[in-house]
């Protein structure tokens, strides 16, 4: 009996840190995305976003921005 409580308590506690709504809140909101493309580094705030794309954007999350000059490029949410 006691095997199972506490597998059921491993078992919640592994779906709540799988969840969804649990992730969107450990990384935090993002202020800006940050990009590298050989010798350049750019900033992008993040009020130069749509609010759909702010709303899913996280901190430490890598994401792929089309700049126009640079193509797309790869970026990390600050």
């Amino acid at each position: 009996m006691k095997t199972k409580i506490v597998s059921t308590v491993v078992i919640a506690i592994a779906v709540m840190f799988a969840s969804p709504a649990f992730a969107k809140t450990a990384g935090g909101k993002g202020k800006g995305v940050f990009c590298t493309q050989g010798g350049d580094n750019i900033f992008i705030p993040a009020a130069h976003f749509s609010a759909k794309v702010r709303a899913s954007m996280r901190k430490g999350q890598k994401v792929k921005v089309n700049l126009s000059g640079y193509g797309p490029i790869s970026c990390v949410v600050y």
